[in-house]
C-alpha cells in the first residue's frame, strides 16, 4: 500500500503556502473528478490478479490529484503506466479517497483514525480484496485479524512519522482564518502529537511480518517567502533496522508526480515496486498454480473429464507435414468465420469423402487458432473409443478446456459445484442445460471457437443441432464441425438456417496437393533413381488416390517394401483404387504368412471391439489372459502382422488405422478367417476381462475395516481399469448361450465384487457401477432363453442388477469420500435380502439390527403435515419445495430431505415454480404470486395474482403465470414490474366462445414455444407463443379421424425439444400421446390418470390417478415400466427431480419421495448381436402401511433397553440386542404424542411428558428374565401453560423433578406436587444440566452465562460467564462425561438453509464445596477444524464425543486428548434416508457403545461401529471442507483461489 502523507487544495494563500501546484482540469472534466473519487476505487483489474496495491493519498489531496502531474488523465500514473508494465500483470490497483481537503471551508471532525477505519471497512466491503486490511487496526481488530495476515508491505511517501513541524502552523492559520477552521488531522500531524505516538508505539508490535519501504523528498518546497523540507528525513523514516529508505530528487509536492516514465523519480518508486511484487509473486505464482490445479482436479471429477484432449491433437499434428492444410486458410467461408463476419454463420460444416484427412486439417485449425492466442476449445469423436463417442462426453470437455482458459467460467463451474447441483453426465441436454445455458453463457465471454472433429462418428450426433438451435446472438461463439459427407447430418443442421449453418465441402482438388507434399516426403525411401521417374509415380499415385490420404498412405507403406521399380509397377497395377478391396488385399497378404495368424486375429478382434483403444502393456496383459502366452515386444508384433490395418501411435495405443478399417471387419458378408464376428468377439473379451476380475489381483482384502490410506495389497496390471469399466459393456454385447460366461459372473460376484465396487469408488466415478447394472438386465432378459430364469446364478445377477443401482443412489457420497466404506460399512445398511447385505462380513463387522426391511423401498421419505394439507410441490436445483394450505412453503434439502427453511406466502399456496440453474422461487395464490431468495428466505417480489393462476413458468428474467381468464401475465424479474398480458384466442368466431370459458388444464413449454389449453368437453388448444398467435387443435381422434370433445384432466408435454410430444390424461382414463404438430394421435392407453409429469431428458412419464397409484411410463411409446400401488387418496401433483432419478408426490397431508430403481436408464447401446425382449417388466409395488412413528427415544442406564415415545401416546420398549419391540409399557389417556422422557436413577421411575403438557411418572419393574412392566402409576399431572413443555429434569434421589417450558419453571416433588413456579417476561434460550459433580446442584445455562442452581430450596448459588458470543445462538443439548470432568454444551445458530452447531466445553474439578466448572472453552475457537465439521452431537461415551460431520458421518474424538488441528476418527455414513424430515437426527449412544436410531415406528441399533476408525487429518481435503459441503469450509476462498492476492 503506498501512502502519500500530504497533499493540497484551492488556489488560495493556503493552497499556495502549503499545497501542490493545481492546474485548471480541462472543460469536460470537474474539479471533484480531477480530485478523484472518494472510497476505495478499482484502476486496474487484470484476468488473474496475484497482488492488490493499494494507493492512499495524504491531507489536502485526492484519489487522483495526489499521483497524477497534471490534470491530464495521462499523467495518472497508477492506472495509465503501471497497468502496462509486464512486471505488474498480475497486479490489481486501486487508488482510496477521503475527504481530508483542509483547503475547503466546510468544518469536520474527523482525525487520522477516522480515516483509517473508513479505509478498513472499504476494503472489508469490496469483494475482490476483501481480506486485506488497514493494518493496524486490523490487527487490533479481532473482526479483521484474518485480513491482516495478507498485508505484505507498505511503502511510505515522505510520510511524517514524527509529524512536521509547519503542520503547526497550518493549523494555526486555519484557526485565525475567517473562511476556515482547524482540523483535527492536521493537529494529529503536528510534531511529536500524541496520535502519532500511540501510532508508533503501537506499530512496533506489529510491523515484524511487514516489507517497510520509506521514501523521502531531498528538495525543499517553496513556501512563497522562502523554501523549506515539509517532513524532513528524520520524520520521514521510521528507523527500524529492516526498514528500506531512499532519497528521491524532489520537493514534497512532487515527490509522487512523474512527467513520464522515463522520469528517474519514478523509476525509482516503480523498481521498489516492481522488486517487492516479484519477490510475492514468485511464491504466489506457485500457489496459485496448486490451487488452479485443485480446482481443475475439483471440476475435472465434477464434469468426469480427466484432462484436455491433448494427445488426440499431438496424434493428427504429429501426422500433419510442414506446409499442408495452409489452402484451408484462404477459403472465404472460414476466414469470415474465423473472424466474426456478421453476414457469416455461427456452424461452419466441413465435409468430405471417408480418409480424406479431414482430422489432420482439424488439428492444423486448432492449431492456427492457439497460435492467434484465440480461446479455441476442440473434440475429436473416436467411434471406436466408447468415451469419445457421447455428445455428452464432448460438451463436458469443452466446458473443462473453457474452465482451463478462463477464471470466470472456471469460478462459475465451481459455484455450481459447490451448490452441489447434480446432473446426469450421459445426458447432453442436462449438460447443456445445467453447465451452458446456466453456467458458462452465464459468463462475460471473449471470442470462443470450437473446433468438433468426425461428427459422423458421434453416436448420438442428431442431438447436437437442437441445443445449437436456441442459442443467443449475444453469445460470442464459433463452432467448427468436420465430418464425413453426411445427408442426415445436414438435415438436423440445416434446421438451424442458413444465417447459422453453412457447408464447406473438401474436394478432390483441395486434398491433392497435400497428397503430392506427402509423396515427394517418402520418395526417399523408394528403389526409383531419375527424377523423371519419381515424378511419374508421385503422378501416378496421385491420379490413383482421388483424393483419399489414407489410400496414399497405406499404398507408401506397401511400395516401401519394393525391391525395384518393376515391384513397384506392379504393386500400382494391381492395389485397387477403392479402400475396401485394398482392406480386403491386406488379409490376404495376412493369410499367407506363416505364422502368427491366431494372434493377429486377436490384435484384429481388440483393436477393432474394445470399448477404446487399450495401451500395449493392457494389451499384453489381456492377450496372456486371452491366448495363455507372453508376448513381451508386442508394439513390434502389432506392426509385423497387422501393420496395414492397426498402428500403435506415439501414446502407444493400438487402433485401427482408420474407422472404415474397422467398419470393414466387422461386416456380416466378410470372407475371411480374420473376419470378426462381432457376438463372438464381445463374448471372448468378456471371458477375458471376468478371468481378471475373478484372479488373485481382485480378490478382497482380510481386513476389510475402512482405511484413510489402505495400501494396496499387490500391484495391479495396466489391464485392471479396463476390466473393471468395460466388461459389463461387452458382456451386453456378448453370446448369451455361453455358459461359460455366466458361471465366470456368477464366480466374480460371489467373490471379488466388493474389490470391483472399491476401485470403480476410487476412481470418483460410480457411473460404471449403473452401466453394469443395465447391462446385467439386457444380458438376463437375453439369458433366460436357454436356462430357468429361477437358478441359482441367474437369480445371483439379478440381485446384483439392482444393488448396484440402489448402492450408488443410496451411498454414493459415502463411497467417493471413503473407498474403503464398500467392504464393511454399506452392507449392514442394505434390506437382508439384498446382494449386498449378503456378501457383507456378519460375524466380525459392524452390524445393524431392527429395522424391518428385507427388499430395496421405492419409497425414500414421507414426510407428514398432521396439521396442514399439501397443495403444490416443485424440485430445484438447490432443494424442493412443498406448499401447505395453511399458506407455509418448506424447503427441504433435496439429497437428505431435511428442513431447510419455511417461507410463509400468506395464504394457501396453488403453485410453486423454481428457476433453473438459480436460487429464486416463485409462489401463487389465489391473491398474490411471490417471488423468493433461497439463500436469505427473503422475499424479493410480490405481484397482484391473476384470478385462478393455473400454470407458472420462468424464462430468463420473466416469470409468466396463465390465468384460467385466458391470458398470460408476466413480471420483469429484473425490475420488479408487470408487463403487457398476453390473451391467447382463436380468430375465428365459432371458436371465441370456447375462449371465454375458464380452462380445466393448461401446459407450458418453454422449449417448444408452445402453450396448450384444455376446456371442458373441447380440443386441446396450442397456443404459438413466439408468434404469439393460435396454432391449432389436438386431440384423441374419434373413428372417423376428427378430434373428439373429450375433456382433459392433465396435460404434460415433453421436456425434450426434439422428442415434440404432448401426452394428454382424459376424464374417461384415457391416456392420450398426441404430435401436437401434426394434430396426430401416437398412441392412447388406459390408465385412469389424473396428473401427469415429464423427466428432465424425456424419457419416462409418471402418472398418479385417485386412488394412489403410481405408474412410470415411457414417454415416446407409452410402455408401462412400473407401477406403484398404495393405499391411499387422491395424488394432486407429481414432480422430477433435476437428474430424473426420483420423483414427488403429494397427496392429502403428505409428501412422498420415490427413487424406483427403473428411472436409472444408461444411454443407448448397440445391443445387435441378438434381439432383445421387449415385453414390460411390471412391479406392483404396495405402499407401507401407515406406521405410529417414534417422537421420542431414551436409553436405560444399563444399556439393554430403549424406551420411545409414540404418536399415539404410547410408551414403548426396545430391546437393544435385536432392535426389536419387547412391549406397550403403557399409554397416556390423552392419546397425545409423547414429547419428551426422563429416567429416574433411583427407584426405576420413568417420566413421560405429551403434547398436551401432561406429565405422567410410572414405576418400573424388571424381573429376573429381564421382562419389564409398568408396576405403578405415581402420578399425572397438567401443566398450566401457554407454551409446551420442552424439558424434564429429575434429580439424583428423584425427589424433585423440574419441567420447564417456554415461559415458565415448575418445580415438582416426587409426587407430582408444585413445589415452587417461576415465570418469565423473555426467555430465548435456556437448557437445564445435572451438576456433573454435586448431587445437590443443577446449571441452568443460556446465550452467555451458566447459573447454578440448589436443588433443594432453587436459589441461585453463583454465576458463571462463558466467554463465548452467542448472542444469536440457541442452546439445544448438553452432555456430560461419565466422570463428570466435562460438559458439552451444544448451541446451534441458524445460517441459511442450514444450522450451524457451536460445540462449547465446560472443564470441571473437583475442589471445595460446590465443584462448580472452573472454566469454558469454545471448541469452535481453540479447535477451529474439528469445531467446523460438528453438525449434530449425537452424545459423549466416556470422554469420547460422538457427532456427525457435513457428510453425514458419524465421527468421533477423544476430549481428554484435544490436540489443535490433530483431526478426529470417521467411523461409518448414516444413510440420508435415515434422516427426519421435520428435526434433527433422533440417535443417542447407550452404555454399551451402540448407536441407537429412529426409523418411523422403529428403531435401527448399530453395534461394533467404534471398531471402524479412520482416521482423518486436517490436511485431507474432505476434512477441510467437509467433502461435498464445501460451503462450510472456513478455507473456502482458498478453494475458490480468491485468497491468494496479498495486498502492498
Amino acid at each position: 500500500m503506498l501512502d502519500r502523507s500530504n497533499a493540497t487544495s484551492n488556489n488560495s494563500f493556503l493552497e499556495r503556502s502549503f499545497g501542490c501546484f493545481r492546474s485548471q482540469p480541462p472543460d469536460s472534466e470537474s474539479a471533484d473528478e480531477v480530485r478523484g473519487l472518494l472510497g476505495l476505487n478499482l484502476l486496474f483489474a487484470p484476468p488473474e490478479p496475484l497482488v492488490d496495491l493499494i494507493f492512499v493519498h495524504g491531507l489536502g489531496g485526492g484519489s487522483r490529484k495526489t499521483w497524477s502531474k497534471t490534470s491530464s488523465i495521462s499523467h495518472f500514473w497508477p492506472r495509465e503506466w503501471l497497468p502496462k508494465d509486464p512486471d505488474f500483470e498480475h497486479v490489481r490497483i486501486h487508488s482510496f479517497g477521503y475527504d481530508a481537503n483542509w483547503g475547503d471551508n466546510k468544518s469536520s471532525g474527523l482525525n487520522i483514525y477516522d480515516f483509517g477505519k473508513s479505509l478498513l471497512g472499504e476494503i472489508d466491503n469490496t469483494p475482490c480484496i476483501r481480506r486485506c486490511d488497514m493494518y493496524i487496526l486490523a490487527r487490533q481488530d479481532a473482526s479483521y485479524r484474518s485480513l491482516a495476515q495478507r498485508f505484505h508491505a507498505i511503502y511510505f511517501l515522505a510520510t511524517p512519522h514524527r509529524g512536521s513541524d509547519l503542520a503547526e502552523i497550518l493549523n494555526s492559520i486555519l484557526r485565525i482564518s475567517i473562511s476556515h477552521t482547524a482540523r483535527p488531522y492536521v493537529a494529529d500531524i503536528e510534531r511529536n502529537s500524541g496520535l502519532i505516538q500511540s501510532i508508533n508505539e503501537e506499530f512496533r508490535h506489529y510491523y515484524g511480518d511487514l516489507e517497510l519501504w520509506s521514501f523521502y523528498e531531498t528538495v525543499k518546497t517553496n513556501l512563497g517567502v522562502a523554501g523549506a523540507l515539509i517532513v524532513n528525513k528524520d520524520s520521514a523514516t521510521l528507523g527500524y533496522r529492516e526498514e528500506k529508505s531512499a532519497p528521491v530528487n524532489a520537493s514534497h509536492r512532487e515527490i509522487c508526480k512523474f512527467d513520464q516514465p522515463t522520469d528517474p523519480n519514478f523509476v525509482t518508486i516503480r523498481n521498489a515496486l516492481a522488486f517487492c511484487i516479484h519477490n510475492l509473486t514468485k511464491t504466489l505464482r506457485s500457489s496459485a498454480r496448486d490451487v488452479h490445479r485443485s480446482q481443475m482436479k475439483t471440476l475435472g471429477s465434477y464434469l468426469g473429464v480427466l484432462e484436455r484432449p491433448d494427445d488426440d491433437l499431438a496424434a493428427v499434428e504429429e501426422m500433419r507435414l510442414a506446409g499442408s492444410c495452409r489452402w484451408f486458410t484462404a477459403k472465404k467461408s472460414y476466414t469470415e468465420w474465423r473472424e466474426f463476419s456478421p453476414e457469416c454463420p455461427r456452424v461452419l460444416w466441413i465435409n468430405a469423402r471417408p480418409a480424406t484427412g479431414k482430422s489432420v486439417l482439424a488439428g492444423y485449425i486448432i492449431n492456427e487458432l492457439e497460435t492467434g492466442n484465440s480461446n479455441c476449445s476442440y473434440y475429436f469423436f473416436k467411434y471406436g473409443d466408447k468415451s469419445k463417442s457421447r455428445l455428452s462426453a464432448c460438451l463436458r470437455s469443452i466446458a473443462y478446456q473453457m474452465a482451463l482458459m478462463s477464471v470466470e467460467v472456471r469460478e462459475k463451474l465451481l459455484a455450481i459445484h459447490d451448490d452441489d447441483i447434480k446432473f446426469d453426465k450421459e445426458d447432453e441436454r442436462a449438460v447443456w442445460r445445467k453447465i451452458f445455458l446456466a453456467g458458462i453463457f452465464q459468463t462475460v465471454l471473449p471470442r470462443q471457437y470450437w473446433v468438433i472433429d468426425a461428427l459422423d462418428e458421434c453416436s448420438n450426433f442428431s442431438a447436437f443441432a437442437p441445443l445449437l438451435g436456441k442459442l443467443g446472438k449475444d453469445i460470442p461463439l464459433r463452432i467448427l464441425i468436420t465430418s464425413r459427407q453426411s445427408l442426415e447430418l445436414e438435415k438436423h443442421f440445416s434446421s438451424l438456417g442458413s444465417s447459422n449453418f453453412c457447408v464447406e465441402e473438401i474436394s478432390t482438388a483441395d486434398t491433392l496437393p497435400d497428397i503430392k507434399l506427402y509423396a515427394e516426403t517418402r520418395m526417399e525411401s523408394l528403389p526409383v533413381e531419375s527424377e523423371q521417374g519419381r515424378a511419374d509415380l508421385i503422378s501416378k499415385i496421385l491420379r490413383k488416390s482421388e483424393g483419399c490420404f489414407l489410400w496414399t498412405v497405406l499404398v507408401l507403406r506397401e511400395l516401401a517394401d519394393s525391391f525395384g521399380e518393376e515391384d513397384i509397377k506392379q504393386v500400382l497395377d494391381d492395389v485397387p483404387q477403392d479402400m475396401d478391396p485394398l482392406y480386403a488385399r491386406a488379409l490376404e497378404v495376412m493369410g499367407r504368412a506363416p505364422r502368427g495368424k491366431k494372434l493377429a486375429k486377436a490384435i484384429l478382434t481388440w483393436a477393432a471391439c474394445s470399448m477404446r483403444p487399450l495401451t500395449t502393456k493392457e494389451l499384453e496383459h489381456a492377450l496372456k489372459l486371452d491366448m495363455g502366452d507372453s508376448f513381451p515386444n508386442l508394439e513390434r508384433s502389432v506392426s509385423a502382422l497387422c501393420g496395414q490395418l492397426v498402428c500403435v501411435d506415439k501414446h502407444s495405443r493400438v487402433q485401427m488405422v482408420h474407422q472404415t478399417a474397422r467398419e470393414f471387419l466387422l461386416k456380416g458378408d466378410l470372407e475371411s478367417e480374420f473376419a470378426i464376428d462381432k457376438a463372438e468377439a464381445h463374448t471372448s473379451i468378456t471371458r477375458t476381462c471376468l478371468l481378471y476380475l475373478t484372479g488373485e489381483e481382485m480378490r478382497v482384502p482380510r481386513n476389510r475395516k475402512p482405511s484413510a490410506n489402505r495400501p494396496l495389497l499387490t500391484r495391479k496390471s495396466e489391464f485392471s481399469s479396463y476390466a473393471c469399466t468395460a466388461f459389463s459393456e461387452h458382456l451386453a454385447l456378448s453370446r448369451s448361450g455361453v455358459d461359460n460366461t455366466l458361471s465366470l459372473l456368477d464366480k466374480f460376484l460371489k467373490a471379488n465384487v466388493l474389490s470391483w465396487i472399491h476401485d470403480i469408488a476410487q476412481s470418483q466415478d460410480l457411473y460404471p457401477l449403473t452401466r453394469a447394472a443395465k447391462n446385467f438386465k439386457t444380458y438376463l432378459e437375453r439369458r433366460t432363453k436357454y436356462c430357468s430364469p429361477l437358478g441359482q446364478e441367474l437369480r445371483s445377477v439379478r440381485a446384483w442388477a439392482t444393488d448396484l443401482i440402489r448402492v450408488p443412489a443410496k451411498f454414493g457420497e459415502a463411497l467417493l469420500l471413503s473407498p474403503s466404506a464398500t467392504y464393511s460399512l454399506i452392507s449392514p445398511f442394505c434390506p437382508n435380502e439384498s446382494a449386498m447385505f449378503q456378501i457383507g462380513d456378519k460375524a466380525r463387522g459392524m452390524t445393524v439390527v431392527g429395522p424391518s426391511e428385507s427388499t430395496w423401498d421405492d419409497r425414500l421419505s414421507c414426510i407428514d403435515y398432521p396439521d396442514s394439507q399439501t397443495s403444490a410441490v416443485a424440485y430445484g436445483d438447490l432443494a424442493f419445495a412443498v406448499g401447505l394450505s395453511t399458506g407455509a412453503v418448506i424447503l427441504y434439502h433435496k439429497a437428505s430431505f431435511q428442513e431447510l427453511k419455511v417461507l410463509q406466502h400468506g395464504e394457501t399456496v396453488k403453485l410453486l415454480e423454481f428457476k433453473a440453474s438459480s436460487e429464486l422461487m416463485a409462489s401463487a395464490g389465489m391473491k398474490a404470486v411471490k417471488v423468493w431468495d433461497l439463500r436469505s428466505g427473503d422475499m424479493i417480489w410480490s405481484f397482484e395474482a391473476p384470478k385462478r393462476c393455473l400454470a407458472l413458468a420462468f424464462s430468463g428474467d420473466v416469470l409468466f403465470a396463465a390465468s384460467s381468464c385466458n391470458f398470460l401475465a408476466s413480471w420483469c424479474l429484473a425490475e420488479g414490474t408487470q408487463r403487457p398480458s398476453r390473451p391467447w384466442h382463436n380468430t375465428s368466431e365459432d371458436q371465441k366462445t370456447i375462449f371465454r370459458r375458464p380452462p380445466t388444464t393448461v401446459s407450458i413449454s418453454l422449449e417448444q414455444n408452445m402453450l396448450a389449453i384444455a376446456y371442458r368437453g373441447c380440443p386441446i388448444n396450442l397456443w404459438d407463443l413466439e408468434c404469439d398467435s393460435f396454432f391449432g387443435f389436438c386431440g384423441k381422434q374419434l373413428s372417423d379421424g376428427q378430434i373428439g370433445p373429450y375433456s382433459v384432466s392433465a396435460l404434460a408435454f415433453n421436456s425434450n425439444p426434439e422428442i415434440g410430444l404432448l401426452a394428454a390424461a382424459y376424464s374417461d382414463g384415457d391416456l392420450a400421446l398426441i404430435d401436437p404438430f401434426e394434430g396426430k394421435t401416437v398412441d392412447c392407453i388406459r390408465a385412469d390418470a389424473h396428473t401427469l409429469t415429464s423427466s428432465p431428458d424425456g424419457r419416462t412419464l409418471v402418472s398418479g390417478d385417485a386412488f394412489g397409484t403410481i405408474q412410470i411410463f415411457e414417454f415416446d411409446t407409452l410402455k408401462l415400466l412400473y407401477r406403484i400401488r398404495s393405499h391411499s387418496c387422491n395424488i394432486r401433483q407429481l414432480v422430477f427431480s433435476g437428474d430424473g432419478l426420483r420423483f414427488l408426490d403429494i397427496r392429502g397431508s403428505q409428501c412422498n419421495v420415490w427413487e424406483p430403481p427403473v428411472l436409472v436408464r444408461g444411454d443407448d447401446g448397440d445391443f445387435d448381436s441378438e434381439v432383445v425382449s421387449t415385453a414390460a417388466t411390471l412391479v406392483d409395488l404396495v405402499g407401507s402401511d401407515d406406521v405410529i412413528k417414534i417422537s421420542c427415544m431414551l436409553g436405560h442406564p444399563a444399556g439393554a433397553v430403549i424406551f420411545c415415545g409414540k404418536e399415539d401416546g404410547s410408551v414403548t420398549l426396545f430391546e437393544t440386542e435385536t432392535g426389536k419391540q419387547v412391549c406397550v409399557l403403557y399409554r397416556h389417556s390423552t392419546l397425545a404424542l409423547i414429547r419428551l422422557l426422563a429416567w429416574g436413577k433411583r427407584g426405576n421411575t420413568l417420566t413421560s411428558v405429551d403434547a398436551s403438557n401432561t406429565v405422567v411418572t410410572w414405576k418400573l419393574n424388571e424381573t429376573s428374565g429381564g421382562i419389564w412392566t409398568a408396576e405403578t402409576l405415581l402420578f399425572q399431572v397438567h401443566v398450566q401453560s401457554n407454551h409446551s413443555i420442552n424439558q424434564v429434569l429429575l434429580n439424583h434421589e428423584s425427589s424433585r423433578i423440574l419441567i420447564s417450558t417456554g415461559m415458565s419453571d415448575h418445580l415438582l416433588d416426587g409426587i407430582g406436587r408444585e413445589v415452587q413456579a417461576r415465570a418469565y417476561e423473555a426467555r430465548k434460550s435456556w437448557r437445564w444440566v445435572e451438576h456433573p459433580l454435586s448431587q445437590h446442584h443443577l446449571i441452568c445455562l443460556d446465550r452467555s452465562v451458566a447459573r447454578v442452581y440448589d436443588w433443594h430450596d432453587w436459589n441461585e448459588v453463583m454465576t458463571i460467564d462463558t466467554n463465548m458470543n452467542t448472542m444469536t445462538a440457541e442452546v439445544r443439548n448438553t452432555f456430560t462425561t461419565d466422570d463428570g470432568s466435562k460438559i458439552v454444551a451444544e448451541y446451534a445458530r441458524d445460517e441459511g438453509q442450514r444450522s450451524c452447531v457451536i460445540p462449547h466445553l465446560w472443564i470441571c474439578t473437583r475442589g471445595n464445596l460446590d465443584d462448580l466448572p472452573e472454566r469454558s472453552d469454545l471448541l469452535a475457537s481453540k479447535f477451529p477444524s474439528v469445531a467446523d465439521q460438528i453438525t449434530h452431537i449425537v452424545g459423549l461415551s466416556g470422554s469420547t464425543l460422538i457427532f456427525l460431520n457435513p457428510t453425514s458421518w458419524v465421527c468421533s474424538i477423544d476430549l481428554s486428548a484435544l490436540v489443535p488441528d490433530g483431526g478426529f476418527v470417521r467411523h461409518f455414513f448414516v444413510p440420508y434416508d435415515w434422516h427426519p424430515s421435520s428435526r434433527d437426527l433422533v440417535c443417542t449412544v447407550t452404555t454399551k457403545r451402540d448407536l441407537v436410531f429412529v426409523r418411523g415406528g422403529e428403531i435401527a441399533v448399530v453395534k461394533k461401529w467404534l471398531e471402524n476408525q479412520e482416521h482423518v487429518k486436517s490436511t485431507d481435503r474432505h476434512y477441510r471442507c467437509g467433502g461435498r459441503e464445501s460451503r462450510r469450509c472456513s478455507t473456502e476462498d482458498c478453494v475458490s483461489g480468491k485468497e491468494l492476492g496479498k495486498c502492498v
